[in-house]
């Protein structure tokens, strides 16, 4: 799919917008000039992953990446993302996942990271799945409030490992 910006330096279309490392790279990183801070993150995204993926077992999974990663700012401060994890996957792998999110994600990876339990749809708790998932996209799919108290529709994108 193609992505463009808007006006205000957000990702175009505003959804979700499947995508690879490739083409992020290509999208968010390499226009960038070399004292970005993107370049830096970027590779500490790729690092996240795949430690994230040997520690998974090579299970699949999807992520969402959001903020100012996602836009035309300079030099962003981290990467905002969610994976979204077999709740299976997370049960047996919960205190080690801890180090992926929150403070201990940024201090390692400069990732701002959550992680979402994702149930089958024959599973009881498969209504927080659905819960989460919109929670999330609300939360990625709009600006925060300017100084009028505006909010703006903006993409996000979305891997799939």
């Amino acid at each position: 799919m193609d992505m463009s910006f808007d006006i205000r330096g957000f990702l175009k279309p505003y959804e979700k917008v499947r995508t690879d490392l490739e083409s992020v790279k290509n999208v968010f990183v390499t226009p960038f000039g070399v004292n970005s801070s993107r370049h830096e993150l970027y590779n500490k995204l790729l690092e996240y992953n795949n430690k994230l993926s040997d520690l998974l077992e090579r299970e699949a999974y999807s992520q969402w990446i959001n903020g100012s990663f996602i836009s035309l700012k300079e030099s962003p401060r981290d990467i905002d993302l969610v994976s979204f994890i077999s709740s299976d996957v997370v049960s047996r792998n919960q205190v080690e996942l801890q180090s992926y999110i929150g403070e201990k994600g940024r201090k390692k990876f400069g990732i701002d990271g959550y992680i979402v339990k994702v149930y089958s749809e024959d599973h009881a708790h498969f209504v927080r799945t659905k819960s989460d998932y919109l929670y999330w996209e609300h939360w990625f799919g709009w600006s925060r409030k300017n100084r009028r108290r505006e909010r703006f529709q903006k993409g996000f994108i979305e891997i799939l490992f």
